[in-house]
């Protein structure tokens, strides 16, 4: 047998084994994202806001509740995505941001620890905190991700 050609095997076997425990993970080697809006409820109440006199900017704070809808368990952690029509809106204690990973918007990761679920018929409830300038005006709409299901190992 060629020595060259037991030295590639062994290189893509040696590869295989270290790309397989990857597949279907993120870089942080999380379970990949997947869009479940289709299957909560999301609803807003108690808006309030307040405007800062030295800064000219107006804190805007909601209460925003993701209701399971579907028949199965969603693995946390939730992440609650925020599209925003104006890039002059901050969100000061969202993850994420305008144009930045892994959304290109700001979202909110909720449920924890990782793993836990909100099963069928629950809900959770936070605060969404929006900081903007004193003119600006703003509409929003909310998008859900939570873990998938991981992908099955497949062979190199």
């Amino acid at each position: 047998m060629n020595p060259y050609r037991c030295r590639s095997l062994f290189f893509i076997v040696i590869l295989c084994g270290l790309l397989l425990p990857l597949r279907g993970r993120d870089e942080a080697g999380a379970a990949e994202m997947v869009d479940v809006t289709a299957d909560v409820s999301i609803t807003t109440a108690n808006t309030r806001s307040s405007l800062n006199r030295l800064t000219n900017k107006i804190t805007s704070v909601a209460d925003v509740t993701v209701a399971n809808t579907s028949s199965a368990p969603m693995a946390a952690p939730l992440h609650i995505l925020f599209d925003l029509s104006s890039s002059l809106v901050e969100m000061p204690e969202a993850q994420g941001g305008i144009g930045t990973a892994p959304y290109g918007t700001y979202f909110y990761g909720q449920g924890s620890p990782p793993g836990k679920a909100l099963s069928p018929g629950e809900s959770l409830t936070f605060q969404a905190r929006f900081v903007r300038p004193a003119p600006v005006q703003f509409t929003f709409s909310m998008r859900v991700f939570a873990p998938g299901p991981e992908a099955p190992p497949d062979l190199c």
